[in-house]
């Protein structure tokens, strides 16, 4: 098999415009974050100072833009996803893009998203069902529960909220309540 023109194999390092085309050829399979790319790049490159040209010049031809991946990621993981606005910000901060920047395009994304509402088409998408049928059998269901809405970026009120609709011992979600909410306060 032929390697693709301009590439280089694993162990070799590109120059200034094999380096450029490397670039493109990542910007067209998904949206790289500034951070991202630079870290892919410094892999590749025979020269250091060609990575920061290559960003440059990435940015003046507007194809590196932190802003739009992170309007286009908040509101991906938003609509397709029903992640947490918690959840999206520290993708975001993990992908390098800064702080401000993040939280700027996820207050667009989910300035009219009800957390409540999200948390609970989050459950349903992913047990597949309306919440009404679902059934809490016991405490170790509504702690895996929790712990699913907690990874999806969701707070803990809300979460306990939700529980508190649908588990049918409301006595489980006090006490669960209780331990949770505590957690969640210290941190």
């Amino acid at each position: 098999m032929f390697p693709m023109v301009g590439t280089a194999g694993p162990g070799n390092k590109l120059a200034l415009e094999a380096l450029y085309g490397h670039a493109v050829r990542l910007l067209g399979r998904r949206l790289h974050t500034y951070e991202e790319l630079k870290r892919k790049l410094l892999r590749r490159s025979a020269r250091d100072q060609d990575v920061a040209t290559v960003l440059k010049r990435l940015t003046e031809y507007g194809y590196l833009d932190d802003k739009s991946v992170a309007e286009s990621y908040s509101s991906y993981r938003r609509e397709v996803e029903v992640l947490g606005r918690r959840r999206v910000l520290n993708d975001l901060s993990r992908r390098g893009v800064d702080p401000a920047t993040a939280e700027k395009a996820v207050s667009e994304v989910y300035c009219e998203s009800d957390e409540h509402e999200l948390a609970r088409e989050h459950l349903q998408r992913k047990f597949g069902q309306r919440l009404e049928e679902f059934k809490i059998k016991n405490q170790k269901e509504l702690a895996r529960l929790y712990r699913n809405l907690i990874r999806a970026g969701f707070s803990a009120s809300v979460i306990v909220d939700l529980l508190v609709e649908i588990s049918p011992q409301s006595d489980w979600v006090e006490s669960f309540a209780d331990s949770a909410l505590q957690e969640s306060y210290e941190e």
